[in-house]
């Protein structure tokens, strides 16, 4: 399939505090406030891939991890962050995955699913917030949260 790169397509900002990019095809920086949304082309977005943003590309290069999220289906193929038959996916942690962990029954695997899935600063904020939002109330799990990501759970 034929991508218009000139297209504006979404990208979204995984993290809890603004994020700022230096654009690569045109001057100027773009911010992507926290948890918000902005549109680049998605020649742009290449770029920035191709130049090996860790924003876009994650903690492999190939898209896991990613701060900065492409909504852009189409152009998350093209660039191998996914497969066309949808047999790979790119690898984000949301807080819904985050909700299932914190309810997984014991607590080796809620230990072994945080150390697996929880990498980056951001997805360690993620965490807590997600934790805290739902009034988890175990005192092992708390303990680790706190140990695993130096953040502290009653502060507010």
């Amino acid at each position: 399939m034929e991508l218009n790169m000139d297209e504006k397509v979404l990208i979204k900002n995984l993290c809890n505090w603004d994020l700022f990019i230096k654009r690569i095809l045109k001057n100027g920086d773009v911010k992507i406030a926290a948890n918000k949304t902005v549109k680049l082309t998605r020649e742009e977005i290449e770029a920035q891939v191709n130049n090996g943003n860790n924003l876009f590309t994650g903690t492999d290069g190939m898209g896991s991890n990613p701060r900065i999220y492409i909504e852009d289906r189409d152009l998350r193929v093209h660039l191998d962050f996914e497969s066309e038959d949808g047999e790979v996916k790119q690898e984000i942690l949301t807080a819904e995955e985050i909700e299932r962990i914190i309810n997984l029954k014991t607590f080796n695997s809620f230990k072994d699913n945080i150390e697996k899935k929880v990498v980056t600063e951001n997805q360690k904020h993620l965490l807590l917030n997600v934790s805290k939002k739902n009034k988890l109330n175990d005192f092992e799990k708390i303990k680790f949260i706190e140990e695993y990501t130096g953040l502290k759970f009653n502060k507010e």
